[in-house]
């Protein structure tokens, strides 16, 4: 994958583990690139059946335990998604069914079994899914993961006491709208990085996890 290829791929699969391959990536940001990607789907799941399991995730990425190989399938759902794993098996019908099957996937990390089938499951209900997967799922890898071709050199004064509250409140409210006032603030404080503050003025999607708001905050 060229450069080129990753800023207009439609395949977030190819590109998942284009940069989990090639970098050294966090647990805590592939827990949060799991919440993102649920996103797409956790409206259509009731809170026992697993949606739970996503919201404690988000408040806790990185400290899910991951068991190692060879134990029973369960084992990769203990704790909060134990719910997740119980709907799972009793395979329910419709868009809640579909949902509940891309939700295990996700949480198990298959992600070359839940991008697939994000598309086929949900053929029959294409008014089902809020957004687009084709748009939202590479949108949220650009988000969270940047660019794997560049490592945006930022500079310490960038993070003014203004530009760190707004960081904070993005993160902690999730109020993605104030990317755009992040960029007129990193830009005050002398930032000219046009991969920075294209990215806090594009459209989207924005998460938790996303590279420049980790980026201010130190987060890894």
């Amino acid at each position: 994958m060229t450069e080129a290829e990753w800023l207009a791929s439609d395949d977030a699969e190819e590109m998942y583990f284009f940069v989990v391959g090639r970098r050294t990536v966090s647990r805590r940001k592939i827990d949060l690139y799991c919440v993102a990607c649920s996103k797409l789907v956790t409206h259509l799941i009731h809170a026992e059946d697993g949606k739970a399991a996503f919201e404690w995730l988000e408040e806790h990425p990185g400290q899910r335990e991951r068991p190692h190989s060879g134990g029973h399938l369960r084992d990769l759902f203990r704790g909060p998604a134990q719910q997740l794993f119980d709907a799972h098996e009793r395979r329910s019908g419709g868009p809640t069914g579909a949902a509940i099957k891309v939700a295990f996937d996700l949480w198990a990390d298959w992600y070359e079994y839940a991008f697939p089938n994000v598309y086929e499951w949900f053929e029959p209900f294409p008014t089902a899914l809020r957004d687009d997967p084709r748009v939202y799922l590479p949108g949220v890898t650009r988000d969270i993961f940047g660019n794997p071709f560049r490592t945006a050199a930022f500079d310490v004064t960038w993070r003014t006491s203004t530009a760190i509250a707004l960081s904070h409140a993005i993160y902690a409210d999730r109020a993605f709208d104030r990317m755009p006032i992040l960029a007129d603030a990193l830009q005050d404080a002398g930032c000219e990085d046009p991969d920075i503050l294209n990215h806090c003025r594009g459209d989207g999607p924005h998460v938790r996890g996303c590279w420049v708001v980790d980026l201010l905050l130190d987060k890894k």
